[in-house]
């Protein structure tokens, strides 16, 4: 199987300059920026998702043969984003688009993205419905959405 990775450019929505040193700011951005500079959380969480993340691969490696779109929701959730229909978002604080790489390969076997932060070791391969044909990605407000 020869794999043809496509890069997909990120546009970058115009982001709106946060104040936090009173009250205008919304609560759900001042709660991520306190999770986010809390050290020992952030490696409780690794820990606790790495230990959910082998501890059935198993069974979730089955059900995921068998439902693609289903083992697509759980990857999904691992990393914190949301699914909505053809589209999803993942949060990617602490990083900026030109981190991001986003390739596609659209083979006769599956479809599938691959998320790539080279500066901070990261790749995540997504498996796609097979319809999809296109695939087109935003980098808004430390999130990351792709639409398909």
């Amino acid at each position: 199987m020869s794999e043809a990775w496509e890069h997909v450019p990120i546009e970058i929505e115009e982001e709106v300059e946060v104040v936090m040193n009173d009250l205008t700011a919304r609560p759900e951005l001042a709660h991520s920026e306190f999770i986010s500079s809390v050290d020992h959380l952030r490696e409780a969480r690794m820990r606790h998702a790495h230990l959910l993340a082998t501890a059935g691969i198993e069974a979730e490696e089955h059900v995921g043969n068998i439902d693609p779109d289903l083992r697509l929701d759980w990857i999904i959730e691992s990393m914190n984003g949301r699914r909505h229909g053809n589209s999803l978002t993942i949060p990617m604080l602490g990083t900026t688009p030109e981190d991001i790489e986003i390739l596609c390969d659209f083979s006769d076997t599956e479809s599938r993205i691959m998320i790539n932060i080279p500066t901070h070791g990261f790749t995540q391969l997504l498996p796609m419905p097979d319809e999809v044909e296109r695939v087109r990605a935003t980098f808004s407000k430390g999130n990351l959405s792709i639409d398909w």
